[in-house]
Order: C-alpha cells, then structure tokens, then sequence
C-alpha cells in the first residue's frame, strides 16, 4: 500500500468557487533556465517541445490543449508541461477556480508561440478577495501515537492551527509505523479550515517479513513459516510471494499448490514479478491448476515486461521453442538480452548460442565467446562446453588447446561427458 496524503476541503462556499478566475502575473521567456533541452521531448513528428513552467499553488491543476505532448508535476506549485512548437493558448484548470483560457499574447505580445528548445515561465494567480495569506489546518493521523511535525515544529492531532500559505513539509513517526514525509499545500483561498489526514503504513508487516527471511537463511523453514503467515495476513506482497514459494516446494509445510497458487495470485496481482513468474510457471506446468499456456504466458510476459530476468529468460524460450506463441528468433534474441544483461546464465548461455549460429541475428563469434565466458565464469556446464569449443576450433579467437582443455576440463568435473571425451583427444594430440 503506498503512502497517501487525502486532503480535504471544509467549509468552501460553493458561491465563492464559482466566482473564483485565474489571472496571469507574468509569461516570459526565461533564456537562463536550460530546461527544455537538457531534458528534451519530442513531439509526435520528432521535432523538439518547449517547456512551459506553469506556477500555481492550488490542488488538482490540470490542462488542456491540442499540443501538450506530456505533463510533470513537480514540487511547491509548479507544472512542467512540454508542449509543441507554435502553441499561442492552453487552458487552465484546478479545484479551486473555473477553467481559462490563457492566450500568451494577450499578456506578453512577443510571445505568440511557443519555439523549441526554450523554457517559458507562466506564473497564475488565483483571482478572489483574500483577506489573510495564513490560513486554518488541522491533522488527524491513523496512527494516534503519531508525532507530527510541520517544517520541523510540533503540531498536535485534532488542534487547530494558523498557519502561511504555501508549501509545508509535514512529518510524521509513531511506534511500529513506517516514517511519513510529504509537502503540503495550504491554500489561502479556501474559506474555513483545511482538514490533512495523514495515512502511515504499519511497518510491523515488513518486521515478521525480515525476520523470516533471516530464519529461512538459516534454512529454519518452519519458523519462517509462522513469520511469514503473520506478514501475509497483513496484506504484504513480498510475504505473500516467499510463502507461496515454500508451499510450492513443501518446505516447513506440507506440500499444497492451491494454497502456494493462492499466495501467488494475491502477491502478482499487487504488481509481485517474482509472484507473477511463479504463478505463469505453475500454469505452465499444472501444478495445482489445469495447464494453461495463454495464463502461463499472461503472468510471465507481465513479469518479463516489468524487468524480471526470470521471466524474461522464459519469454525467449517460449519463442525460441515456438511454446504458446509463433517462432521467433528475433524476439527469442530480444528476450534472452535483457536477461542476459541482469546477469542470468542461462539467458547468457543462449544469447551465447544464437550468436554462434546465427538464429535471429547477424552471426558474430566474437559476441558468442563474450556471453559464454560471462556464463562460463557463474558455473554453467554448458557454457564452460561451448566457450571450450571457440577455442578448440578457432572460432572467434585463435585457437588455443590449453584454453580449451582448461574450459572443457571446468565442464567435465560437472559431469559433462562429451567435454571428458574431448579432454581424451586433446591429451592423444600430444602423444
């Protein structure tokens, strides 16, 4: 659950809303701020935006016109909003005043467009009668042990307090809570008081998490177990995700895929990518479900999409095999590189094979020998073979017997007979 602050407007006059309009201060070019190029967008056809810093203190602004490529809230009031060449107008809109309609040249002739590469700075006023810049806010917290703190002075819950408008960092800590920091915006054109409510995470879930972690380490797996129950029932995804692992494997529990499929499905549905891999691999294979490749490839690709390595070594092999989707090496390279480049071995050792044979892309020795020595140094058997191979037959290197036997000696202590059978024929070579 991620942290949220729910402001809530008290007491707002719905005549005094209606009658509220938005004013422009000042629009000028600002030739000193290098914003719109360091952080250059492009628009539609590729040609480079202006950005348009838009300064206003006020809750839920947005705005509307033709050209707005995109839009970035930053912080204390002020709107980046990255917008096409020649734009003249754009339309404002926020809580607290009616929409208008802002055309630059009305207010400062020079500008009746916007050119790219340059930052423009429009400042908003909201027009209304104010009688004071402070304003009246309370607290109320979930957490009723809470100390608050506003720019760093105490406040306390439910009391009433003046205080200026604009930006405020408010803090909060309590006892089994997760610290809480936000800036606040207290608007002076709100009529009444302005009510924060304060939401803080218990960081009691993450505590059993850890400290079954700690005990699954130690392969105490039972008492992980009771840890890890505690922290699933409060709702906390990575618990949820590690004891589906156990009751997949039956560790510390008794073997049970619908209860581990359970677990998964609420883990990867909070957006878990190692649940999402789990819970694909169990339709994949049927464990505890019927197979299901289409929901096998629905929760691997969702995993694979959001960076899992995993999951992103399955996807290349379901196009690789042509497993629940068409084959296709292009795709099975594509796959295999992004899993290749986070370290996995297997990806690397495929990545590795698909350069040396030319499946799916341009083959290239060179790039074959570097994805297996980087498998070949995590341990991987065939890796070892095929990089021991590059060397035997000159591949991409000059061949070199002792780096050969080396390799093919590394692979053969795992086991790998035909890497002993080669050992056999380079040692009969010196005879």
């Amino acid at each position: 659950m991620r942290r949220h602050l729910l402001f809530l407007l008290l007491a707002v006059l719905h005549s005094a809303l209606s009658a509220q309009t938005v004013r422009v201060e000042s629009l000028d070019l600002d030739p000193t701020d290098l914003s719109a190029a360091v952080h250059e967008t492009l628009d539609r056809n590729g040609h480079p935006c202006a950005l348009l810093k838009i300064m206003i203190l006020d809750k839920n602004v947005s705005f509307k016109s033709d050209w707005i490529i995109r839009t970035e809230d930053k912080k204390g009031g002020e709107h980046w909003v990255w917008i096409c060449e020649g734009t003249e107008e754009i339309t404002v809109k926020s809580d607290n005043f009616l929409s208008s309609d802002i055309v630059f040249s009305d207010y400062n002739p020079e500008i009746k467009g916007l050119k790219p590469r340059h930052t423009y700075v429009l400042r908003l006023l909201v027009d209304a009668s104010i009688s004071s810049t402070t304003a009246i806010v309370k607290f109320k917290c979930n957490a009723p042990s809470a100390q608050v703190k506003i720019d760093g002075y105490s406040a306390e819950l439910k009391k009433k307090i003046t205080i200026a408008a604009g930006p405020h960092l408010l803090t909060a800590t309590a006892p089994h809570h997760e610290p809480y920091s936000d800036t606040i915006i207290v608007s002076p054109y709100l009529k009444g008081e302005q009510l924060f409510e304060i939401v803080m995470e218990s960081s009691l879930p993450r505590e059993y998490f850890e400290a079954g972690m700690s005990l699954f380490k130690e392969k105490k797996y039972k008492e992980a177990v009771v840890q890890w129950c505690w922290s699933a029932e409060m709702g906390y995804t990575l618990a949820q995700s590690w004891l589906g692992r156990l009751y997949c494997m039956g560790k510390g529990v008794e073997k049970d895929y619908a209860e581990a499929l359970r677990l998964f499905r609420l883990a990867a549905e909070s957006g878990d990518t190692d649940a999402q891999y789990w819970l694909g691999g169990m339709y994949k294979l049927g464990n505890g479900v019927h197979k299901d490749t289409a929901q096998a490839l629905l929760w691997i690709g969702r995993a694979a999409a959001q960076g899992n390595k995993y999951a992103q070594y399955q996807m290349g092999t379901f196009c690789y095999l042509g497993k629940g989707v068409e084959k296709d090496y292009l795709q099975a390279v594509r796959w295999f590189r992004f899993a290749a480049v986070q370290g996995h071995p297997g990806a690397q050792v495929q990545l590795g094979y698909m350069y040396a044979t030319g499946l799916g892309i341009r083959q290239d020795y060179v790039e074959a020998r570097k994805w297996y020595r980087k498998a070949a140094d995590q341990g991987l058997r065939s890796a070892q073979y095929n990089l021991a191979c590059l060397y035997y037959n000159g591949q991409g290197v000059p061949k070199n017997f002792a780096e050969a036997k080396y390799w093919y000696g590394k692979a053969a202590a795992q086991g790998d007979e035909e890497s002993r059978k080669m050992l056999s024929r380079i040692d009969s070579r010196k005879r």
